[in-house]
């Protein structure tokens, strides 16, 4: 298990109830970083302006049942 993912678990043990802390990852994101690393590989990858769409409605409906699980924006 990766040692982000552990002290996040460790986090959310701690925390009141309501409130969560949950690892999240967000995936490749064609960024302009992504181009500088990939090249033009990086035109294969979800553009910031889609994975906006997906990202904010997957947030916005995280609760504290997700505490301490690792998730991925899909």
């Amino acid at each position: 298990m990766r040692l982000a993912t552990l002290l996040t678990r460790s986090l959310a043990q701690e925390l009141p109830n309501g409130m969560a802390a949950i690892p999240l990852n967000p995936g490749i994101i064609h960024t302009d970083m992504l181009s500088i690393s990939f090249g033009e590989e990086a035109a294969n990858y979800t553009p910031v302006s889609d994975w906006v769409l997906k990202a904010v409605p997957f947030i916005l409906n995280l609760k504290p049942k997700h505490n301490g699980i690792p998730l991925t924006v899909h």
